[in-house]
């Protein structure tokens, strides 16, 4: 504060004045100060106001043009089975213990929509399959990544298919297309992991 003669304010103990020469209130500024401080903080309020409504106008347009993308992809999802299906499909039994021919298991696969899904992760979209004797079997759809993946694939899957044991879900068989591999576990009716853990 040393040497600066214009400085006022309760904190230095000298009373402020107007541009007028008049005594104003301690610590106040004076009024020509006081508009041109309105007229920045206004301007400062529609910049941000402005800035605000814009971000949420973007983010609404995010979520609706993400509705949208889910829509139709999860439609493209749901006649996906019917598709990979239909453009020729084989059936690999394990154990022999499927009492249904393959004819069979196709055409129900065919029927197989969104509604039918009972969960999703990293590596495919479950679904319910249910039989018309009321057996009920986890379908799990996996989508080919490249040439190599249906030897890896198949081969593991045959170790697996040879394995039962009290802790891993019973894999039955599988149903090879030409874009993806359908698994066919038997169906665990007491939820996902996730619902258990959370």
């Amino acid at each position: 504060f040393t040497g600066n003669r214009d400085l006022c304010g309760k904190q230095i103990n000298r009373t402020c004045r107007d541009d007028s020469g008049g005594s104003g209130t301690d610590g106040q500024p004076p009024s020509g100060q006081n508009q041109g401080g309105k007229k920045k903080y206004s301007g400062r309020l529609l910049i941000s106001t402005s800035a605000t409504i814009g971000a949420l106008l973007l983010v609404a347009l995010m979520c609706f043009w993400g509705c949208f993308l889910y829509k139709k992809f999860g439609k493209n999802e749901s006649n996906s089975i019917a598709m990979d299906v239909s453009g020729g499909a084989s059936i690999v039994m394990f154990h022999g213990d499927l009492p249904y021919s393959s004819k069979d298991i196709i055409k129900k696969l065919e029927t197989l929509t969104e509604e039918h899904v009972i969960g999703s992760g990293g590596f495919g979209t479950v679904y319910k399959l249910e039989m018309d004797d009321g057996s009920i079997f986890a379908l799990k759809r996996i989508v080919k990544m490249d040439d190599g993946f249906d030897r890896f694939f198949e081969r593991e899957l045959e170790i697996l298919g040879s394995i039962k044991h009290r802790y891993l879900v019973n894999l039955r068989g599988y149903c090879n297309s030409p874009t993806s591999k359908l698994l066919i576990y038997d169906f665990l009716s007491g939820g996902s992991l996730d619902e258990a853990l959370h």
